[in-house]
């Protein structure tokens, strides 16, 4: 079983790419107005213009990104589970200072932001100009202690407090943790059971909720089938074409409107992906190494440090709606840094002090 592990760490670093795809798709809905609006004010004038853009569009998959997350969240709940003394407390003291400490920084930040950005610049905050800006009016308009109490619960009001939508699969994600005991005791049987059930009542009924268990379920299922030794299926450069066209694939299923063909193609990327990284490994890059150490940070911060390049850009430029490109990229750029702030004042102290409590146990 070792064997199969050795390159486990660095599926992290899937973790970190995700959350940089999900950070640029959320930096174009704030900070650019691309996709349609911009095909019709500005137009595609050349060849490079269609290049441009359609790199542009690659980042569409910021969706199916967090389901990923989901994916890799089954696998590496069940592998530490699994690798640990497996005594329930345990494992639910440890999963609520993991998620809870650096998300009530994150939601104390985003909700005190959202409440001096729009008193100090309330023309950002608007009906009828785009889908932003009248979700922001709406995020203000509900800014209360109820919306910030069921923010606790990682559950919406009129929207989630300081306006941080990405909070959405937390919900998902604690109700995994709630699940996981009986997904793990069951046994891999009973789990397939559930899977296909999962799958009936949702095709009957369209609960979310099981809908996103579904991809929990599959990083368990990976789990179980990596707990011996395996070989690469095909050659390293089929994996690399393969990883390339369901990337694309994912992205262009998504600007078509077909969700479930999108959601399938992002679950082919993280099944290569992770057959290719836990069998053949990758070298090790400090930079992704960085990213995925920050990715739970940046997945919390990043929307709030948008709205505050979105104020200030608004402020700079005196526009509500931005074509050019610059905006998007700089706040990519700014999430980038002041997240990873965040991550070594806030997160990683958690994860000290998680250290330690584990200590104590062992």
């Amino acid at each position: 079983m070792q064997s199969s592990f050795n390159n486990f760490k660095s599926l992290h670093i899937i973790r970190g790419l995700c959350a940089l795809i999900v950070l640029i798709y959320h930096s174009k809905f704030v900070l650019w107005s691309g996709g349609n609006l911009y095909i019709k004010e500005k137009g595609l004038n050349n060849f490079f213009d269609y290049i441009i853009f359609g790199i542009d569009m690659l980042s569409s998959c910021g969706n199916q990104c967090v389901l990923l997350f989901f994916v890799l969240s089954g696998f590496v709940i069940y592998f530490s589970f699994n690798n640990s003394n497996k005594k329930l407390g345990h494992f639910y003291i440890i999963r609520v200072l993991r998620i809870y400490l650096p998300y009530l920084f994150s939601l104390f930040f985003g909700v005190v932001t959202l409440f001096i950005i729009v008193k100090l610049n309330s023309n950002i905050a608007v009906e009828g100009i785009r889908e932003y800006n009248s979700r922001l009016l709406l995020a203000y308009n509900d800014l209360c202690i109820s919306s910030v109490l069921k923010a606790l619960l990682f559950m919406q009001s009129k929207e989630y407090a300081g306006f941080n939508f990405a909070y959405w699969s937390l919900f998902h994600e604690a109700i995994f943790y709630l699940a996981f005991p009986i997904y793990y005791f069951l046994g891999f049987r009973v789990r397939i059971i559930i899977f296909l059930l999962f799958i009936v009542v949702y095709y009957f009924l369209r609960t979310e909720v099981l809908y996103y268990q579904l991809y929990f379920l599959v990083g368990m299922f990976l789990y179980d089938y990596y707990k011996t030794s395996r070989k690469l299926v095909a050659q390293k450069n089929f994996y690399i074409l393969i990883l390339v066209l369901s990337f694309v694939s994912t992205n262009l299923f998504v600007k078509m409107g077909y969700r479930y063909f999108a959601d399938f193609s992002a679950l082919i990327v993280i099944t290569v992906a992770f057959d290719y990284i836990i069998i053949n490994g990758i070298k090790k890059n400090k930079y992704l190494i960085k990213l995925a150490d920050m990715s739970y940070s940046l997945y919390l911060n990043h929307l709030a440090v948008l709205m505050i390049c979105y104020s200030i850009f608004n402020k700079l430029l005196n526009k509500v709606i931005f074509f050019e490109r610059y905006p998007y990229y700089l706040g990519v750029i700014v999430s980038l840094v002041l997240c990873y702030v965040f991550y070594f004042f806030i997160e990683k102290k958690s994860l000290i002090l998680i250290s330690k409590i584990k200590e104590k146990w062992s």
